[in-house]
């Protein structure tokens, strides 16, 4: 995988970010991002319990890679292309999905400690570990797709998450709840 594809794609993904645009500046939120991208996981899966579309499924892996760029960014961090890159044995989705809810559970409960205890400042190991998950969510989400026999890459589907965003952002419909807008 190219590191540099993801890294541009990061940059992408962030000139679609609105949220950002109402919080105060010199603020760290990493609050926000991960909250998303839990939800996001959960729309994941609750898409392939109901047996969606694949076009269905690639939306929604497109919105998580999303998050997991927008976090990232908010750590100062290139996007790793590295998790993309790693060899994978096709196995069964549930333990996969069950790796994906995992490392998202661990992830957003750091992020509260960080949160509840440190008022947001992120020390070297917590960020590392910030890091190591979101590399392991990462890789995760890839084995997924893996699995489900998904018919295109991960750059594939970032492609089409940015075509998406900026489409809506052209239309001024990237708030909102509904996947239609």
């Amino acid at each position: 995988m190219n590191q540099k594809f993801w890294e541009e794609y990061q940059k992408s993904a962030l000139s679609t970010a609105v949220y950002n645009k109402i919080i105060p500046a010199g603020t760290l939120n990493i609050y926000y991002p991960t909250a998303g991208l839990v939800g996001e996981i959960g729309e994941l899966i609750e898409v392939i319990q109901l047996k969606r579309s694949e076009e269905i499924i690639i939306g929604e892996f497109g919105d998580i890679l999303w998050y997991i760029a927008d976090i990232y960014t908010v750590l100062n961090e290139p996007m790793s292309s590295e998790p993309f890159s790693r060899w994978v044995t096709a196995g069964a989705v549930s333990g996969t999905l069950l790796d994906l809810c995992k490392n998202s559970g661990l992830l957003m409960n750091q992020i509260k400690k960080i949160a509840r205890d440190d008022k947001f400042e992120i020390n070297d190991t917590k960020r590392d570990f910030i890091l190591d998950k979101l590399k392991e969510i990462s890789y995760n989400l890839w084995c997924v797709a893996a699995s489900l026999n998904i018919s295109c890459s991960m750059e594939d589907i970032a492609r089409k998450n940015t075509e998406k965003l900026n489409e809506r952002m052209l239309e001024g419909k990237l708030h909102g709840s509904d996947g239609s807008r």
